[in-house]
């Protein structure tokens, strides 16, 4: 997640206590190949790997203030973690009611949205590969990753499905489940977009490490979604 940028760490250091766990056995994890843990990411972009890499900014009582699937780019992960800081604070603000701090907390979200830079835009592109998945799923159902025009889906320069930035999706997304307590956050809602499997690591080494038990495990679900279906 960025973490080895000096700022970031110092941030992390000074205001937040940090924690991890392993999220392999998660039914939302993805399935990837080729990279290993002391790995880092090569030119990837903001939102990147989202199944596979997610960070929850908790308060105290394990409230979830804000969260990011995927990798980001320091910049924008220091503005977000800025973010997280501010919404820790409304949470905490005893003189407000819920309903006025579920307001204010859209209401930040619809700032970031509103004010994003054009870099971090840019920085928000989609990989290649979920991009033409995601394009592919919105032809067979709706879906909020794309951005529509009088029902349909509009199209970019290119001529293809405009897909929102991620940062954008995330954003929105983030509404919907505003200060929800940890066990109860759908985090499939949150990271269902792109590839749930994929190897992009090609090229950057030769052993191509599989991940025995995440496969083991999507082997059963698949197994068990057919026993479902006959």
């Amino acid at each position: 997640m960025t973490l080895p940028q000096p700022e970031i760490q110092a941030l992390l250091a000074e205001h937040f206590v940090v924690g991890w766990r392993n999220i392999e056995r998660e039914k939302w994890c993805g399935l990837s190949h080729g990279y290993s843990s002391r790995q880092t990411a090569l030119g990837t972009t903001n939102g990147a790997g989202g199944r596979n890499v997610q960070l929850f900014i908790l308060a105290p009582d394990l409230t979830v203030l804000h969260a990011l699937a995927g990798f980001w780019h320091p910049d924008d992960l220091r503005a977000e973690l800025s973010l997280a800081q501010r919404l820790f604070a409304l949470y905490r603000d005893t003189s407000r009611s819920r309903e006025e701090k579920l307001r204010m907390a859209r209401s930040f979200h619809d700032q970031a949205i509103e004010h994003a830079s054009a870099e971090t835009l840019a920085r928000s592109e989609w990989q290649s590969f979920d991009r033409s998945h995601e394009s592919w799923r919105a032809q067979e159902e709706p879906r909020d990753t794309v951005r529509y025009a009088n029902g349909k889906p509009t199209l970019d320069a290119d001529g293809r499905i405009a897909l929102k930035p991620l940062y954008v999706l995330q954003h929105e997304r983030l509404k919907a489940q505003l200060f929800q307590p940890y066990a109860r956050f759908d985090v499939e809602r949150f990271v269902d977009y792109g590839l749930e499997h994929y190897d992009n690591n090609r090229g950057f080494d030769r052993s191509s490490k599989s991940f025995s038990v995440r496969e083991r495990l999507e082997r059963d679900r698949l197994r068990k979604a057919r026993l479902q279906g006959s």
